[in-house]
């Protein structure tokens, strides 16, 4: 049950005094980090695992195997995903770690004409922001709408 609180402020002006009520919850306890955080989605989680299979870097690999979603800010026609790497994970010394970003897989999906691609983005040495964008068309909010997709490396032809 919500606790309220209730308090009286009174003004005098003039001789004449106003009272004014200003109702208030008491503070909510907020979730802790941990419990806000989100399980990347299948699609942000398979193009980490494309990421932790193709860099042949063991630390990236270490924070992606354990990476939580901070926020997600969709642009309209791509998304930033923000993720909280474990404080005892790995750092990685790959120069894209210092100053990224690492490219990432391409991908085809019957919801996008064009298809997009990634980009991971660092801070420190640990992976920050997954950068996801389209060559055209609207980035669906929920990735689930994306269907059944397709990841291809820029090295490989698009099949």
């Amino acid at each position: 049950m919500s606790k309220r609180s209730l308090f009286v402020v009174v003004l005098v002006v003039a001789g004449a005094s106003l009272a004014v009520f200003l109702s208030s919850s008491e503070p909510s306890e907020r979730a802790p980090d941990s419990e806000r955080l989100q399980s990347p989605t299948e699609f942000e989680a398979a193009v980490l695992e494309w990421f932790a299979a193709h860099s042949n870097d063991v630390a990236l690999a270490a924070q992606l195997a354990h990476v939580r979603v901070q926020e997600r800010q969709h642009t309209g026609v791509g998304c930033y995903s923000r993720f909280a790497v474990p404080a005892d994970a790995p750092v990685s010394t790959r120069p894209y770690a210092s100053h990224g970003p690492l490219e990432g897989p391409n991908f085809k999906s019957p919801t996008l004409k064009y298809g997009g691609g990634t980009l991971l983005w660092f801070v420190a040495g640990h992976a920050e922001t997954l950068e996801i964008y389209t060559y055209d068309d609207v980035f669906p909010a929920d990735h689930a709408d994306l269907g059944a997709f397709e990841l291809w490396s820029t090295d490989e032809d698009a099949k």
